[in-house]
């Protein structure tokens, strides 16, 4: 068999324009404001600041993660041998890809969103395809459109963001549930990373079926997504066959940390949300009146078209210290990715998003 062609594998940067420039500016004294990660702007809970302050860094952590898969176990009323924690859901999407998926089989993904996993699933032979929603729905994305491309050839793995990323759209996780039942020989990996920030949150304890993994994020919704903490949620025996194909002590003690004190944290998370909606709620207002048109979110983010999105996402983090997600990664080269504003910034947002789209002569999406 001829090697992968690696050099078709994805682009992997998820427009996150807030890595090493944020880094930079943060080493220079410059203010910035991240609206590009979808994490949650607000303080952590001081029981998990406390926890990630005394994490044991002395020692290798828990190779295996016991005490906090057994804390979000108890959270989600299953079993420990059901949950693996690791170093942020991409970690988990990537182990995914090499894992559930062989040399030679086809893996779908739907699109718009991430492209780790299927970057991964290439890396290992496989033949990674796509589905696309499209603008004129709100990029919904429409599972019975999904299910007729699958019986055409039955994929070994579909792999679908619900809510959608970076679209914000709908997807009813009892829906998924429904086309996997009627596809019982595919894995479905279901990557839930903005759920708990979302009006889809009820959603959280829903169980998934036996052929569904649920992929989660603690660090977005925790406002620590630098620590890398995420789990999944399956089968004992898929959890003990993604386990294997895991380096050994992949999840740093803080991760394990955080992950554990999180778990008592309901309340806080509650507020966190209702915030974050109530922030996507005065963004949506704002853009409208610069006369752009985000797209409908469930979401605390919502996508927006403009013209030269990867030169608007530049300018207004050199100029103005606001980061913003240029969705090119997700096939969307004039969309911006942009999450709710805390109502302190939105003066700020409003003058540097203004000044940026009238200098460039950039209007409802397009150039003027």
């Amino acid at each position: 068999m001829n090697p992968p062609d690696r050099r078709r594998i994805e682009l992997r940067d998820h427009g996150f324009v807030s890595g090493d420039a944020l880094a930079r500016a943060a080493l220079e004294a410059r203010p910035s404001l991240d609206l590009a990660s979808g994490a949650s702007p607000y303080p952590a809970p001081a029981a998990v600041l406390e926890a990630l302050q005394h994490a044991p860094r002395e020692r290798y952590p828990d190779a295996r993660a016991s005490a906090a898969r057994e804390a979000i176990a108890q959270a989600l009323g299953t079993s420990a041998d059901r949950i693996v924690l690791g170093a942020g859901a991409f970690d988990l999407l990537w182990t995914c890809g090499r894992t559930l998926v062989q040399a030679g089989q086809r893996v779908l993904s739907v699109m718009p969103g991430p492209t780790e996993l299927a970057a991964a699933a290439r890396a290992s032979g496989a033949r990674a395809t796509q589905w696309r929603a499209v603008e004129r729905t709100g990029y919904a994305v429409d599972l019975e459109q999904l299910a007729q491309l699958m019986e055409l050839e039955p994929p070994a793995l579909v792999e679908l963001c619900a809510p959608a990323s970076p679209s914000g759209a709908p997807v009813p996780f009892a829906n998924v549930l429904a086309l996997a039942a009627r596809f019982e020989s595919t894995v479905f990996v279901v990557d839930q990373a903005l759920l708990g920030l979302s009006e889809q949150h009820a959603e959280h304890a829903l169980a998934p079926s036996d052929n569904v993994v649920c992929v989660r994020s603690l660090g977005k919704e925790l406002g620590l997504p630098g620590v890398r903490a995420g789990y999944l949620w399956s089968t004992p025996e898929r959890c003990a066959l993604l386990e294997r194909g895991r380096p050994s002590y992949a999840v740093s003690a803080e991760a394990q940390a955080i992950a554990l004190a999180a778990m008592g944290e309901r309340e806080h998370m509650a507020t966190t949300r209702a915030r974050m909606l109530e922030d996507r709620a005065r963004l949506v207002v704002l853009l409208r009146e610069l006369g752009l048109a985000p797209t409908p979110s469930v979401t605390a983010s919502v996508l927006v078209r403009i013209a030269r999105a990867g030169e608007v996402a530049a300018e207004l983090l050199t100029r103005h210290g606001l980061a913003v997600r240029d969705c090119t990664a997700y096939g969307l080269p004039d969309h911006l990715g942009i999450s709710g504003v805390p109502e302190p910034h939105e003066a700020r947002v409003r003058a540097a998003l203004s000044e940026v789209l009238t200098r460039r002569g950039l209007q409802a999406g397009r150039e003027a």
